[in-house]
């Protein structure tokens, strides 16, 4: 044995060293699978999660086991992956099918994608929240959803009525033309173009009947009729 043998060295390089496990990742059973693919097939076809009962009458699935999968941790996770709104599972195997309620972060979203003062884009908006994309347009096939961004953005519409006007005003008093005209018109002391309704046809037989009676040439009166009947035939067809 030589002199430069270390014995410490020696008796660590031997000891067997701990190797990191990952942790396994949790996996659905097939049927698990089954339950989430019909799961999405209806979320998008309708905008609702289907109830446990419908699920077990389509997939032939006991109302037990689809309870069971909608109450798995796994199985809520990968909902809200798809873009499905696993909110909708607000207890084990209890489903809120058709609600006007909305949930907190539904509202809050609503709220900041309307916000016309936050310039920043929908994507950036969404981050914020920790709302996916999918999440959001999932949403957006909701009926109470869509009603609640209808009735917001009409408010919002209805209360800019204001500042139109007060803009229209700050350029009227700056001398703008356009907006001066505008202004005129929409308080009807300008009109520019008259909507006059006239039947030609009517106006041009009085006008033989009247040529009628200073030419007696029945001859001439009936070539004038018949040039103003051309005017007619070509006025109708431009």
């Amino acid at each position: 044995m030589s002199d430069d043998f270390d014995l410490g060295n020696w008796l660590e390089s031997t000891e067997p060293h701990s190797t990191a496990v990952e942790p396994v990742q949790p996996v659905l059973s097939p049927t698990s699978i089954r339950i989430l693919n019909y799961c999405e097939q209806v979320y998008w076809e309708s905008g609702l999660l289907p109830t446990p009962e419908s699920v077990s009458e389509e997939l032939s699935i006991t109302v037990g086991t689809v309870r069971k999968a909608y109450s798995d941790e796994t199985f809520r996770i990968q909902i809200a992956a798809r873009g499905m709104d696993s909110e909708s599972l607000i207890t084990v195997g209890t489903l809120v099918k058709q609600t006007k309620a909305l949930s907190p972060k539904q509202i809050v979203t609503a709220n900041l994608m309307l916000n016309l003062h936050d310039k920043r884009s929908e994507r950036e908006k969404l981050q914020q929240l920790q709302v996916s994309s999918q999440q959001y347009h999932a949403w957006l096939r909701q009926p109470a959803f869509i009603e609640f961004l209808r009735k917001r953005g009409e408010a919002l519409f209805s209360s800019s009525d204001f500042l139109a006007y007060k803009s229209l005003i700050n350029n009227v008093k700056a001398g703008d033309n356009k907006s001066l005209e505008l202004f005129f018109r929409m308080r009807g002391i300008f009109k520019p173009q008259m909507d006059i309704n006239i039947n030609i046809e009517s106006v041009l037989q009085q006008v033989v009947e009247v040529i009628s009676v200073h030419i007696k040439d029945p001859h001439v009166i009936e070539a004038i009729a018949g040039a103003l009947e051309n005017i007619i035939d070509v006025e109708a067809a431009s």
